[in-house]
């Protein structure tokens, strides 16, 4: 048997090529032929549709580090706290907000949960603000109407 790569001999058994290191082909038994119409035609190449490609993690076993992580980003309520409260925190809520995904996508777990915590601390904050200004507002409306 010979390398597919560089054409060298590979003894039997060796599992790679002692000149270049590249995998050797696999040695299977002749399997029967199934009849042709049970056979599928796939294009050259490529896995059967629902398989993952050759040399790939199968699908639905973790595509990306942190596939499995759910942590809550809060950009919602970043978005209402700014439109209705207090647009300086909820700036920084919605900042701090989209980092999570980000850092989830990467697999830094830790660091989305940071700033996970972190928008939802600027959204109460700006909450809390915006609602100060709405009682005195009131108040103020009031005590300039008697």
């Amino acid at each position: 048997m010979n390398c597919q790569y560089c054409n060298n001999p590979i003894p039997q058994g060796s599992a790679t090529c002692p000149s270049c290191g590249a995998p050797a082909p696999m040695q299977t038994q002749p399997q029967m032929q199934m009849p042709r119409q049970q056979q599928q035609q796939q294009p050259f190449g490529q896995a059967p549709y629902g398989q993952a490609p050759y040399g790939q993690a199968p699908y639905a076993q973790g595509g990306y580090p942190g596939a499995y992580t759910n942590i809550k980003s809060n950009m919602t309520e970043a978005i209402l706290v700014t439109i209705f409260c207090c647009q300086i925190f909820g700036i920084i809520a919605i900042v701090y907000a989209s980092q999570v995904s980000g850092h989830l996508a990467c697999g830094r777990v830790m660091e989305a949960q940071k700033a996970a915590n972190s928008a939802k601390n600027w959204c109460t904050a700006g909450f809390i603000c915006g609602l100060v200004f709405s009682l005195l507002y009131v108040f103020i409306a009031f005590a300039g109407a008697l």
